[in-house]
C-alpha cells in the first residue's frame, strides 16, 4: 500500500529539520581539497622567487656593492652600469693588482674596517691567501635562482666551483691563447708549438709576462708545468733567456713595433688591440694545447660584507644568462654559460671544437700558482 504524504507536510518537516542543524551549529562544508586556502588567500609562488624578491628589496635599502678587483676600467664601466639598470644599485669598483688589493684589505680589516663586500680576481689570491685566512665566505646560501643552479647551463656540466670549499666561482671560461709574434719577422707556420721556442734562433728574442707574481705569466707558466708539458720544459726556456716584464700593454707594444719578434703570456686583449689598430701581430694557440680560465672573472664573497643582500643580488646575477652576457661582454671573454652568445668575441677568445683545453682554474692546479712564484724566480733569473 503506498503511503501519500502530503506537499506542506514534506515542507514542515524540511523546515524543522533544518532549524534543528542550525541550531546544533552543523560546520559548512569543507573546501574543495583540490583548492587549498593558501592558494586563494595567501602567496603561492615559489619559494625562491618571495626569497629573491625580499632580498631584492633589502639590497635597495643597502644602496651598493663594493668590489675589489683587478679588472681594467673599461670592464669597470659595463659593469657599473649594467647593474645599476637591473637593480638600481651603485657599484663601488676598487681597481688595483691582487698583492695591492689583499694588502689594503687586510690594513682595513686590521683597523675594525670592513668595506669590502666581493672580491673579483684570477685564481691564486683568494684560495690560497684570503680563505686560508678567515676573510672569505662560501657561496653555498648564496645561491637563489634555479637558473644559475642548473648545472646542465654550465660548460662542464656543473657550477664553475674553483675549489672545494666553494670559495670561489669562475663565470667565464676562456681559452687563452699564450703566443703572439710579429708577422713580419717571423715566418707564417714558424712557431706552431710550445717547443718551438726552444729554437735557438729565439734565444733573447722572447718578450714574456713575469711568472713570478701573480698574473697571466704566473698562470701560463702554473699551466704549463703542471699538465700541458711539464717542469723541465720551462728549464728548457729559461735557457732561452726570454725578456721579463710585467707591464702588458707594453709587453704587447713591443712585439707590435718588432723590438722582439715572439711574445709569450701576455694578455691576448692587448695584442688583439694594437692588431686592430693596424700592427703586424699574431696569435697562436701552440698543438699541445692551451688552458681555459676565468681570467679576472673569477668571484669570492668577503665575509663580515656590509652590504650582504646587494651580495646575493650581484653573485646570483653574475650568474644568469643575463649577467652572464653583460659580464662576458665587458671582459671581452667566454662566459662559462654554454647559453651565452659569443658573436661579440673576438675568434681567440671562443673555445674551438677539437682543441685541447686544461681548466686551470680547478684547485689543484691553481693551487701551484704560489709554489710557481718562487720557481719561476730561480727559473729565469728573476732578481
Amino acid at each position: 500500500m503506498r503511503i501519500t504524504v502530503p506537499l506542506t507536510g514534506i515542507l514542515l518537516l524540511l523546515t524543522v529539520y533544518i532549524a534543528t542543524a542550525c541550531g546544533r551549529g552543523v560546520a559548512p562544508a569543507p573546501a574543495n581539497p583540490a583548492t587549498p586556502a593558501s592558494s586563494t588567500t595567501g602567496d603561492s609562488r615559489p619559494s625562491w622567487e618571495k626569497e629573491w624578491e625580499s632580498v631584492q628589496q633589502a639590497a635597495r635599502k643597502e644602496g651598493k656593492l663594493t668590489i675589489y678587483t683587478a679588472i681594467g676600467p673599461e670592464v669597470r664601466d659595463v659593469l657599473i652600469k649594467g647593474f645599476k639598470e637591473k637593480f638600481g644599485l651603485d657599484l663601488d669598483i676598487v681597481i688595483g693588482r691582487s698583492t695591492e688589493n689583499m694588502v689594503k684589505l687586510n690594513r682595513e680589516r686590521g683597523a675594525g674596517l670592513y668595506q669590502v663586500d666581493l672580491w673579483m680576481s684570477g685564481t691564486g689570491s683568494a684560495t690560497e691567501i684570503l680563505a686560508p685566512q678567515g676573510i672569505l665566505d662560501p657561496f653555498d646560501n648564496l645561491l637563489i635562482l634555479p637558473e644559475a643552479l642548473d648545472k646542465k647551463a654550465w660548460w662542464e656540466g656543473d657550477l664553475p666551483w674553483v675549489d672545494k670549499g666553494h670559495y670561489q666561482l669562475a663565470f667565464l671560461a676562456s681559452p687563452k691563447v699564450p703566443i703572439s709574434f710579429n708577422t713580419d719577422l717571423v715566418k707564417p707556420g714558424e712557431v706552431t708549438s710550445y717547443r718551438d721556442l726552444l729554437n735557438p734562433k729565439w734565444k733573447g728574442k722572447i718578450v714574456m709576462e713575469d711568472p713570478s707574481t701573480l698574473g697571466s705569466g704566473n698562470a701560463w707558466a702554473t699551466a704549463v708545468a703542471t699538465a700541458i708539458l711539464d717542469k723541465d720544459y720551462l728549464r728548457k726556456l729559461g735557457a732561452q733567456e726570454p725578456v721579463i716584464g710585467r707591464d702588458s700593454r707594453l709587453l704587447a707594444e713591443w712585439v707590435a713595433r718588432g723590438k722582439y719578434p715572439v711574445g709569450l703570456a701576455i694578455k691576448g686583449e692587448e695584442i688583439i688591440r694594437f692588431k686592430k689598430s693596424g700592427a703586424p701581430t699574431q696569435l697562436v694557440t701552440p698543438s699541445e694545447g692551451t688552458y681555459v680560465t676565468g681570467s679576472a672573472g673569477c668571484l669570492s664573497v668577503v665575509n663580515k660584507a656590509p652590504h650582504p643582500n646587494a651580495v646575493k643580488l650581484f653573485v646570483n646575477w653574475a650568474l644568469t644568462r643575463d649577467g652572464g652576457t653583460i659580464l662576458s661582454r665587458a671582459h671581452g671573454y667566454q662566459s662559462a654559460r654554454v647559453d651565452v652568445a659569443t658573436d661579440f668575441l673576438e675568434p681567440e677568445n671562443i673555445r674551438q671544437s677539437g682543441m685541447k683545453y686544461f681548466n686551470q682554474d680547478k684547485h689543484e692546479y691553481s693551487s701551484q700558482k704560489i709554489p710557481m712564484q718562487d720557481m719561476a724566480k730561480e727559473i729565469f733569473n728573476i732578481k
